[in-house]
């Protein structure tokens, strides 16, 4: 009903509107399977959520092809040279490949001597950021909106019963370029973080809240984009009179988006569909109903044939016919029952 009123253009003529809403629907559907595939369509149409995958390297470091895409207007930025060399620092620090030509007199390839030049001296920044489902948005860019997109954590060493995570602000979107045939560009995260030693407290209920006002780290601001989730950060739930401070915010973790999380662990709601078990078993199987290597033998009680029956014409009487026979007498006893009795026994 709520994509019917959402086609309603002209309120003078509403029946008019939503048959030529329906029909616009029908024939774009129809028409998109005859596109090519590299026209975008409502058939091929990425989600607006997506990240964009791994990007091909084509002998590049595996530091290039990281996932992740931003998006809106870049503009040209210039850092201090305090942050870039962190910047340049903690992308050697996370790059695998590194590790191998750290020891003086390797030979160092050529597309490790593109990262090791370092990035240009301008970089462009975005305000918002796609990746591991999670759309981000700079502090500065999302204070006028309703919903928070600049909390970020990382995940960190054990803390007690719990992982110790980082906590901070998404402050710029910073995109590095390396130049060279076996350069690219390289996103990263400049983030105010939260001091994660004095100004963060667990309660028995394990609902964390961060000290806002208290920062920490401010010699390496940087991070990869796909080392990070997304936070958001209210006022702790109660009378308000029992709130913490204003500083002190709890955490929610935000959900990913198009993306299914595993829990570990019992379910309090079990929702599993048993359905039976379906064996084929051939027809000259033999299946042991109880496991055992004894045959099974049936109880002669339960087999009453007269003596003066045919064998072809051989009735095997259960308890069920028995009840339903002694029905069918209305209570009354037969007054043949002893003469009859004789013929069954052995």
């Amino acid at each position: 009903m709520g994509m019917l009123k959402r086609a309603v253009k002209n309120r003078a003529c509403v029946e008019g509107s939503i048959c030529e809403a329906y029909s616009f629907n029908e024939i774009s559907t129809f028409v998109a399977d005859y596109f090519p595939d590299e026209v975008l369509t409502k058939a091929n149409r990425v989600s607006r959520h997506d990240d964009g995958g791994n990007i091909e390297l084509n002998g590049r470091l595996s530091i290039f092809g990281l996932s992740g895409r931003a998006y809106g207007k870049g503009r040209r930025i210039f850092l201090s040279e305090n942050d870039l060399l962190a910047a340049h620092t903690y992308i050697l620090l996370n790059c695998d490949e590194i590790d191998e030509y750290v020891s003086e007199g390797s030979m160092i390839p050529a597309n490790v001597q593109a990262l090791a030049m370092g990035p240009d001296m301008d970089q462009v920044s975005y305000n918002g950021y796609k990746v591991n489902g999670y759309d981000f948005h700079t502090k500065t860019y999302g204070s006028g909106k309703r919903t928070m997109n600049s909390g970020v954590c990382v995940q960190g060493d054990r803390y007690d019963e719990l992982n110790k995570s980082f906590y901070g602000e998404l402050e710029e979107i910073v995109e590095l370029s390396y130049k060279g045939t076996y350069g690219g560009y390289i996103n990263l995260f400049k983030c105010r973080w939260f001091d994660s030693d004095k100004g963060i407290r667990v309660d028995r209920h394990r609902i964390v809240d961060i000290d806002i006002n208290r920062s920490a780290y401010s010699n390496e601001p940087f991070v990869l984009p796909n080392q990070t989730v997304q936070v958001y950060y209210t006022s702790g739930p109660g009378r308000k009179r029992d709130r913490p401070p204003s500083n002190w915010q709890t955490i929610i973790h935000t959900p990913a988006r198009r993306r299914e999380e595993v829990v570990s662990g019992e379910f309090y709601q079990e929702q599993m569909l048993h359905r039976p078990t379906i064996v084929n078993v051939d027809e000259n199987e033999v299946i042991e109903l109880d496991g055992g290597d004894e045959p099974h033998e049936i109880d002669p009680e339960l087999i009453l044939v007269p003596n003066d029956t045919d064998t072809e014409e051989e009735e095997l009487l259960t308890d069920y016919d028995s009840e339903s026979e002694s029905e069918a007498d209305d209570g009354y006893e037969s007054i043949g029952d002893e003469s009859d009795h004789s013929d069954y026994d052995t």
